[in-house]
Order: structure tokens, then C-alpha cells, then sequence
């Protein structure tokens, strides 16, 4: 039996473990909209106490975000790869993220970024898959853009849990790389409001990470567009938009689903860089 592995990561890298157990939690469960056999592997391959995370109240709530995101995530992305079959797919601060496994066509290429103590991890736990591409860098370390410009035009992004832990103009600047670089790329991403830093932060604070607080949210996706020419918003939506009703979750899951999205329009933000 192979011996589980220890997680050493300070700072925002040791929140992939939330999405991580959300995903694995949801995807044992017959009415989850995901099913993902390599976060349960993953987990099971950790020697962590999830249970101790999950034992956190906010925690055990936002399970339901994370699984959500990740079923948008996905549904755009096959979107895509219908038109696009050969795209390049990059996946920005991947964490443990294991979307590849339930999207890839066969065809498509895939590159995933984060800090290199994450990617020597990913390594230990997620060999890279054939087509798929590790890049040990900072998205800060704007090197990543000429890297990924020799595999193609056809550049799909996403960032789960990602732009919220940096601060407005450092978005800034990491949109308008891609926007320079990669003319009709798309990114979709997740994003928090003002209101809702203040809870998630304090999540944070309850699960010992302190070091890795948000720092920006937005109340309407299209505020983006101000920032440049461009910016296009292609869509935005609450995070439970066409889950909520569609799949047979039990009535407390349903009404936190409905007052989210009630409150919160822009859980959900694609764009798209012309």
C-alpha cells in the first residue's frame, strides 16, 4: 500500500485543498452534477484530516460553491473544445485542480500554471498526462505567456479560486497580458463580492490559513469592460444557475442555492479578450 503524502504548503497554495475536498465530497454523492474519481483519489492519497477542515462551518457551506464551479467550468470548456477540438486549454493557479480528466477530448493540449511548490506536488500526485504541460512559474512571472504562445491561437483560460487572493491591478495586468498576447482567447473565473470577501475571509481565519486572505471582488462582472477596450464580457451568472432545480438536491442544499443566487449575480464571469 503506497504511503500517503504529506502536504507542506504555506500562504494561498494550501487553499487547494478546499476546492480539492468540495469536489471529492460532492462527486460520492448520486445527485451531484460532477463526478470526479481523481479528486476522490487524491484525497484519499493526502495525510490530511479533511474532516477536521470540514468540521469548520463555512467550510462544510462552501463545498456547494467549489462543486458548482467546477460543473461551469467544465460545461464552458467542452463548449469550447466543440468549435475548438484542438484548443489550448491553461489552467491558471491549478492547484490539484483535475478538470483534464473530466473535459479532455483527445485532442486538445493542456497547460497548467501555479507556483512551483504546487507543481512539485502535482508532479508527486498527477504525473502530467500525455498533451498536458506543467509550468513551475508565478502568473505574475509574465515569461508564462511566451511559453504558451508557441502551442497555438486557439487559448482557453480558467482561474477557480484565483483572481480574488491578488489585488485590482495586478488582475489588471495580468488581463492585459493575455489581451495582448492572445487575440480571442477566452477566460472564464469565479469571482466573490465586496460583501462576500468579508465571510470568506473569515473562513479562513476559523481553518488556520490567516496567511491567505482575499483581497478583491467585484459586484458586476461588467464593471470589467471599463478596464479596457479589450475586455469583452461574454457572460455573467450566480453560481447556481441551472443546477439549482435541474438536479435533485436535497431541500437545505436547494435553499442556500436560491438566496445565493438571489443576492449574488456575478458568481460567474467570461470574457473574452479582442
Amino acid at each position: 500500500m503506497n504511503e500517503k503524502i504529506t502536504i507542506d504548503l504555506k500562504g494561498v497554495p494550501q487553499t487547494l485543498l478546499f476546492p480539492l475536498i468540495g469536489r471529492a465530497k460532492f462527486s460520492q454523492e448520486s445527485y451531484s452534477p460532477i463526478h470526479d474519481k481523481k479528486a476522490i483519489e487524491l484525497v484519499a492519497s493526502l495525510n490530511y484530516d479533511f474532516d477536521k477542515l470540514l468540521s469548520v462551518t463555512n467550510v462544510r457551506q462552501s463545498t456547494l460553491f467549489w462543486m458548482a464551479r467546477a460543473y461551469h467550468f467544465d460545461e464552458a470548456i467542452k463548449t469550447y473544445l466543440k468549435k475548438h477540438p484542438k484548443a489550448v486549454i491553461v489552467n491558471l493557479g491549478c492547484g490539484l485542480d483535475t478538470t483534464f480528466y473530466r473535459t479532455d477530448n483527445g485532442q486538445l493540449l493542456w497547460i497548467d500554471i501555479d507556483l512551483p511548490d504546487v507543481i512539485d506536488l502535482r508532479e508527486k500526485l498527477l504525473p502530467p498526462p500525455n498533451r498536458v504541460e506543467y509550468i513551475k512559474k508565478s502568473v505574475l512571472d509574465f515569461s508564462w505567456v511566451d511559453d504558451i504562445k508557441q502551442f497555438g491561437n486557439d487559448v482557453f483560460f480558467f482561474a477557480g479560486g484565483f483572481f480574488m487572493y491578488f489585488k485590482e491591478d495586478q488582475i489588471k495586468s495580468i488581463f492585459s497580458a493575455i489581451a495582448n498576447q492572445f487575440s480571442n482567447a477566452n477566460l472564464i473565473f469565479d469571482n466573490i463580492s465586496p460583501r462576500g470577501l468579508k465571510q470568506a475571509n473569515e473562513m479562513l481565519k476559523k481553518s488556520n490559513m490567516q496567511d491567505a486572505l482575499l483581497q478583491w471582488g467585484i459586484y458586476d462582472g461588467k464593471e470589467l469592460e471599463a478596464w479596457s477596450s479589450k475586455i469583452k464580457v461574454v457572460s455573467t451568472f450566480p453560481y447556481f444557475k441551472s443546477i439549482k432545480s435541474k438536479y435533485n438536491f436535497p431541500l437545505s442544499f436547494k435553499i442556500v442555492m436560491y438566496f445565493f443566487d438571489f443576492f449574488h449575480k456575478s458568481g460567474i464571469i467570461h470574457l473574452k479578450f479582442i
